[in-house]
C-alpha cells in the first residue's frame, strides 16, 4: 500500500521508491538478542535478494547499550530530559513538560513524522516526474515544452535531463 500511493499506475517496477518501515518493539520479538534486524525480501527459489527497495527494520528497545541506536532507545524509556543523550528529545520532552500538556509530546512528534513524510513524499514525487520525463526522452518522439508539461517539470529540469543522458 505505500508504493501504491506514490507511484502512479501503470508504471515500470523499477520505478518504486525505496521504503522503510520501522517497528520499534518493547521486547526482542526475534529473540535472536540483537537490537536491529534488518528485513529484506529474497526469492526462495533461488536465494536472491528481490530488490523492490523495500526494507522492514525492527528495533529491539530492550538493548540501550552505549551505541548510537542504544542510547537513542534509552532515551526513549528516559523520563527526565536532563539525562537525555539526544537534544532534539530533551528539548521536545523539557517544552512538553513545561507546557504540562499530556497530549503535547504526542502532538509534537507527530509534527515531526509529519513534516519528515511530506519531505520524503516530495521526494519521491519528484523521482517519479524525472522518471517520466526520461522515459518520454527515450521515445524521441516528443518536444522539450511536451516533456515538461506531462511530467510537470520545468522546461529548464527536462534540459538538464537531456543533457544528463547524453552526457
Amino acid at each position: 500500500m505505500i508504493d501504491a500511493n506514490v507511484v502512479e499506475k501503470g508504471a515500470e517496477f523499477k520505478g518504486l521508491p525505496e521504503t522503510y518501515v520501522i517497528f520499534i518493539t518493547e521486547n526482542d520479538i526475534l529473540g535472536k538478542g540483537l537490537s536491529l534486524y534488518t528485513v529484506n525480501r529474497t526469492i526462495a527459489e533461488t536465494n536472491e535478494i528481490f530488490d523492490d527497495k523495500s526494507h522492514i527494520i525492527y528495533v529491539n528497545s530492550q538493548i540501550t547499550d552505549d551505541t548510537t541506536l542504544g542510547r537513542l532507545m534509552s532515551d526513549f524509556k528516559c523520563k527526565n530530559p536532563d539525562e537525555m543523550n539526544y537534544d532534539v528529545l530533551s528539548d521536545i520532552t523539557k517544552i512538553t513538560k513545561e507546557r504540562e500538556d499530556e497530549k503535547g509530546m504526542c502532538k509534537i512528534i507527530d509534527d515531526i513524522v509529519q513534516r519528515e513524510c511530506k519531505e520524503v513524499e516530495k521526494k519521491a514525487e519528484k523521482k517519479a516526474r524525472i522518471d517520466t520525463a526520461f522515459r518520454m526522452i527515450e521515445k524521441g518522439k516528443y518536444s522539450v515544452e511536451e516533456i515538461a508539461e506531462m511530467s510537470n517539470l520545468s522546461v529548464s529540469e527536462v534540459e538538464e535531463l537531456i543533457k544528463k543522458r547524453s552526457a
